[in-house]
């Protein structure tokens, strides 16, 4: 590794353990590390980007850092988009991080370190009823594929975060948040200094994790003006999961209405010195999920469908001028 030795420990009889400590400079950078212990050879990747919590504040390389955040959308009415061509668009609209709610891609991956984004991931199969809270085996199921997302993606300098999952609260009954807390207790036991993360729309529990991503698209002024302000007084860290300015999936949001609502929203979450947010979402997506019932993906049954940048045929719409406006710097 290209760094400096800060601390070594030999391996004696006595103490049957050895380490050697390297400090690498923060940076977005992957290195490789190398171990050989007689002929046995190990490798491993190692990031050099720093991601951390501190005084309730989110910092990337030993910096504040603030999530200008983009829910991503493939139309499949626009089958000419590819991550290098949508990755470059949104970062030249100010973006810096993509939420996602399935695991990344090697090719994704890829894309976002070659246009310096970085990605908030999630295991398969870890939204709303796709996992129990109050079964010990979805759970335990949820935690190896959780894990098992750590290990494919440890060293990936592209990777923000990887959050546990997203509203599994609506899967469970009345005791899905204690469930889920015990599940999150166990996992910051095994991986103490793992920034790990849940995406929820609930205010009324605090989860012990580093940093919790706030659904918030949903909402009216009172969640916004008196709720999220007594989440961060009381229980810290925290980041919009989703904002987008409606007041509900079915609410026809005239677009004069919606674009007050996100500057306001965004205000909002600077004034409370959040982690960020998340806009929901790229493009128009006709084929949005539901938590109950289908939707058509070949037409636009539901306001749900049509709250993209962009339509369902790659043009530009209104808000996406706002959103540039709001990630400028």
């Amino acid at each position: 590794l290209d760094g400096i030795i800060v601390g070594r420990h030999v391996l004696t009889t006595q103490s049957p353990k050895a380490t050697t400590r390297v400090a690498l400079a923060p940076a977005w950078s992957q290195h490789l590390l190398t171990t050989r212990i007689g002929d046995s050879l190990t490798q491993r990747p190692v990031a050099a980007s720093s991601i951390r919590i501190r005084d309730n504040r989110l910092e990337v390389n030993g910096e504040p850092f603030l999530i200008k955040g983009l829910v991503p959308v493939f139309p499949r009415q626009s089958p000419h988009l590819t991550p290098d061509i949508v990755f470059a668009r949104y970062r030249d609209m100010g973006v810096n991080v993509l939420r996602l709610y399935h695991e990344a891609s090697p090719e994704w991956m890829q894309a976002a370190r070659r246009h310096g984004l970085l990605i908030v991931e999630q295991p398969n199969g870890s939204t709303w009823n796709e996992a129990d809270p109050d079964s010990r085996w979805s759970l335990g199921r949820l935690m190896s594929r959780y894990e098992g997302l750590l290990e494919a993606h440890m060293g990936e300098p592209a990777a923000l975060m990887a959050n546990f999952g997203n509203e599994i609260e609506l899967g469970g009954q009345t005791g899905a948040a204690r469930s889920l807390e015990q599940a999150f207790k166990a996992l910051v036991s095994r991986r103490p200094g793992q920034l790990a993360g849940y995406a929820t729309f609930k205010l009324d529990h605090r989860y012990c994790l580093p940093l919790i991503g706030i659904n918030t698209p949903e909402t009216g002024s009172l969640y916004w003006e008196r709720a999220l302000p007594h989440y961060r007084r009381e229980w810290g860290a925290f980041f919009g999961a989703e904002f987008g300015g409606f007041l509900s999936d079915t609410e026809v949001t005239p677009t004069a209405i919606r674009l007050g609502r996100i500057t306001t929203q965004w205000r909002i979450l600077n004034e409370l010195d959040a982690a960020g947010g998340i806009f929901f979402y790229s493009h128009d997506n006709w084929a949005q999920p539901r938590f109950e019932g289908w939707n058509d993906p070949f037409s636009p049954d539901f306001a749900d469908d049509l709250r993209g940048l962009w339509d369902h045929l790659d043009r530009p719409k209104t808000e996406l001028a706002v959103m540039q406006d709001i990630f400028s710097d």
